[in-house]
């Protein structure tokens, strides 16, 4: 049997309590500079005021002394600038010479230039005195390097410019030179004196040629050659007329020139015979002309002296053997004939007129002093002036021009064309025209023979009639007269 056991109904709680709180008991302590803190800190802090004013005005020292520097600097290096560029100038005594040159070392040229850097040099130590007298320590040492650092960009651009001035001072001296033997050896005759004047042209550039490699000595010295060749043998071409010694002085001196260069200058002398040939014949023919119109002229203006005419007659025989010819065809017929041929005269015109050169223009007027029987004195002077006329106009203005047109305005006319063209060279000459004016002239000159020829009716009225009806006008004229009755 289970003997039942007790179970607690109400719980058991214990009370809290609590602790009562304790008042806060202050402390008495010490007063703050009771016993000389607040001296101590009013100390301190006046030293460390003293401090940075001791610093300020030691930075403000400094900062003048750094814009003192500054501005030394500055100043030296525009006087450095007026010094490199200067362009005023001065007369100094190099080797006992009066030189003047300009003052700025860049831009001093040639033999000017010599002697710039030690001049530079002592420049430099004068400026530095200059601008460093009176500096701190300090001062020194920033001034110091800044301007001996510059000096030496300064100092290099001087010594390049120098040099460069030398070597071009050098050069120009080299080359004048040279130009002047090449010059010199136009006078050379001889291979011997050619070769002798090759060897010291050659010398003469040795010391300026070293700066170049062997290669390049080699092709400088093969053109001082082939110019002393070639001024030699063109020379001798020009002066002697003799291609042959020409080419036997351009062979004497093969071995110092390049096979190009031989083949050049062989191709240059045989163009240059062939152009003096040219030439020569050029003046040869000029002379014939001018000789031509000269003699014709006198002949026909009866001004030559034929007293003497067997010894001219001989002296033109020496250039112009056909001249020569008709002129003593002229003689020895006596002169000029009354008889006239109208187709003669006006073939020699056209000819004339439509020649190419005055070459030709002369052969015709040869041709017209021999015709003395159909040609008279009076058409042959106007001959000599067309053709002198001619010539001038194929010079200014080559081609048929405008004497062409007057012979064709003429010789197309139905009227007398031989006095028509007679008349109208007259004038021109007399009124000395050219261009338009002369064809004026012949339409002038055809106008007023067909009045003549075409009297008792009024010019333009007949043209007109011509036209309309499509016929000659010389047969509308005889139309007319039939009509009116007129014999």
């Amino acid at each position: 049997m289970r003997v039942p056991e007790y179970q607690r109904k109400v719980p058991i709680e214990t009370a809290r309590t609590q602790a009562p709180r304790m008042p806060q008991i202050t402390m008495p302590r010490a007063v703050p500079g009771a016993f000389g803190a607040n001296v101590a800190k009013a100390t301190q802090a006046l030293s460390e005021v003293g401090t940075k004013i001791a610093d300020h005005l030691l930075q403000m020292a400094q900062d003048k002394q750094d814009r003192e520097v500054l501005h030394r600097e500055t100043e030296s290096r525009k006087d450095w600038q007026n010094r490199l560029t200067n362009r005023e100038e001065e007369t100094i005594k190099i080797n006992g010479q009066d030189i003047t040159r300009p003052k700025g070392f860049l831009v001093r040229q040639l033999e000017q230039a010599e002697g710039s850097m030690q001049e530079a040099d002592e420049a430099y130590q004068k400026m530095r005195s200059q601008y460093l007298d009176g500096l701190s320590q300090y001062q020194l040492d920033k001034l110091g390097p800044a301007m001996d650092s510059y000096y030496e960009t300064v100092r290099n651009r001087i010594n390049i410019h120098e040099a460069n001035q030398y070597d071009e001072s050098d050069r120009i001296a080299t080359e004048s030179n040279l130009a002047q033997k090449t010059l010199d050896a136009s006078i050379i005759r001889a291979p011997d004196q050619l070769t002798a004047a090759i060897d010291d042209a050659i010398k003469t550039a040795a010391p300026y040629y070293r700066k170049f490699d062997e290669a390049t000595r080699k092709i400088l010295n093969e053109k001082i050659s082939s110019d002393i060749v070639e001024a030699a043998t063109i020379s001798n071409l020009q002066n002697t007329g003799n291609l042959i010694s020409s080419q036997a002085l351009l062979d004497s001196a093969k071995d110092k020139i390049s096979q190009s260069t031989y083949n050049d200058i062989r191709s240059k002398l045989a163009k240059g015979d062939k152009s003096m040939k040219a030439e020569a014949e050029r003046i040869r023919t000029e002379n014939i002309v001018n000789g031509r119109f000269d003699y014709i002229s006198k002949i026909a203006d009866g001004t030559l002296d034929w007293a003497n005419s067997a010894e001219i007659i001989r002296q033109v025989a020496l250039t112009d053997p056909k001249l020569a010819e008709a002129m003593t065809k002229n003689i020895q017929k006596g002169g000029f004939e009354v008889e006239e041929k109208d187709e003669v005269f006006m073939e020699l015109a056209q000819s004339i007129f439509t020649s190419a050169d005055s070459k030709t223009i002369s052969d015709f007027l040869v041709r017209a002093l021999s015709e003395t029987k159909n040609i008279s004195r009076d058409r042959l002077t106007i001959l000599v002036y067309a053709g002198r006329k001619k010539a001038e106009e194929l010079n200014q203005e080559p081609g048929n021009g405008f004497l062409n047109k007057v012979f064709d305005i003429i010789n197309l006319s139905t009227f007398g064309a031989p006095f028509i063209f007679m008349n109208a060279m007259r004038r021109i000459q007399a009124e000395n025209v050219q261009g338009k004016r002369v064809l004026d002239i012949a339409h002038e000159e055809v106008r007023e023979q067909a009045r003549k020829d075409y009297p008792g009716y009024n010019l333009e009225d007949l043209e007109f009639t011509s036209q309309e009806l499509n016929l000659p006008i010389g047969q509308v004229y005889e139309i007319l007269k039939k009509r009116d009755g007129i014999e």
